[in-house]
């Protein structure tokens, strides 16, 4: 039997660090919003460029992995080299590829991340690919649910008319599934254990721009139907609640390169302390720790830990 079946999409990131002095940020009259200037027409050099693989399900997979989980991926790429790539590194990760597929004729999805001032903005191509549902389920403890791309609606009812109580789901939405809005994701939503998503996410969700995470917030998450919600929210730490109390987790001090994959890293962490049958303290200082590995590299897998790292940050 598996412990958790990892389900979204893979790719190839390719991470770019720009020059302030060619890449000024300018803030909107507001100072609600602010973007990355580059010259039209031009060429923009750049300070460092970087690439590895990546994915939501692929990078919390290869995390559930390395903290000891027997692990399976349900995922596609394309029949280039970059999806040959992305298979050859999840092979040497050691996750179960009976549901990986290559598809003729398809491409497989890359991503550019752009880091400026410590921070990134993703300019991300999904291929408009139709996830193959498995033929069956394999069993597992935990379903690990993430983004799709614009077409998971289909996967979606697939998965729920095979949903049954002999494992847990966990979901964390990508950027199509928020975009499609609460509907199209509250029936996933009420058959969840674990709800993650960060502060903007959760503001998508509930048709708000919360300036803090704060109980009202996460109870009413909680509302919508998953036993447990964790919103992470960068330097101010991770929240959760579970019908019982409401939780917080301070960040680690570390040093910080790139922020790419710690939404990834966090939940790795914090479900695999769910699966070894820990709590949800104990869980929020899991995916912590994970996180705050991962955002000394630059990549999205680089520094996720092993379960004897883990802890050797934990203790």
């Amino acid at each position: 039997m598996l412990d958790i079946l990892s389900i979204g999409h893979a790719t190839i990131d390719f991470f770019l660090e720009l020059d302030p002095e060619t890449a000024p940020l300018v803030w909107s009259k507001t100072k609600k919003d602010s973007f990355v200037c580059l010259d039209f027409d031009d060429k923009t050099p750049v300070r460092s460029a970087h690439w590895s693989v990546g994915g939501n399900a692929v990078n919390s997979g290869i995390g559930f992995a390395r903290l000891g989980l027997n692990t399976a991926l349900v995922s596609e790429v394309g029949d280039d080299e970059w999806g040959r790539v992305i298979q050859r590194t999840i092979e040497q990760e050691k996750l179960g590829l009976e549901h990986f597929f290559v598809n003729t004729g398809q491409v497989t999805d890359l991503s550019v991340i752009l880091n400026l001032h410590g921070q990134r903005t993703i300019l991300s191509y999904h291929y408009p690919r139709e996830y193959q549902f498995p033929k069956e389920l394999p069993s597992t403890r935990w379903v690990y649910l993430t983004s799709l791309g614009e077409r998971f609606p289909g996967f979606h009812l697939k998965l729920l008319s095979r949903f049954h109580d002999s494992f847990k789901l966990a979901y964390n939405p990508g950027v199509h599934e928020l975009r499609a809005g609460l509907e199209a994701n509250i029936k996933i939503i009420e058959k969840c254990t674990v709800l993650l998503v960060n502060r903007e996410e959760a503001g998508t969700f509930l048709g708000q721009r919360p300036a803090e995470v704060t109980e009202g917030l996460l109870k009413s998450l909680y509302d919508l139907g998953s036993k447990i919600v964790v919103i992470t929210d960068g330097k101010n730490g991770s929240f959760a609640y579970d019908g019982q109390a409401f939780y917080r987790q301070q960040i680690f001090p570390t040093e910080f390169i790139e922020a790419t994959g710690a939404g990834d890293a966090f939940a790795a962490g914090f479900l695999s302390a769910l699966v070894y049958g820990e709590g949800t303290v104990e869980a929020l200082r899991w995916g912590t720790a994970n996180s705050s590995s991962v955002i000394q590299y630059i990549g999205s897998t680089e520094g996720l830990l092993t379960g004897e790292e883990m802890k050797g940050k934990i203790t």
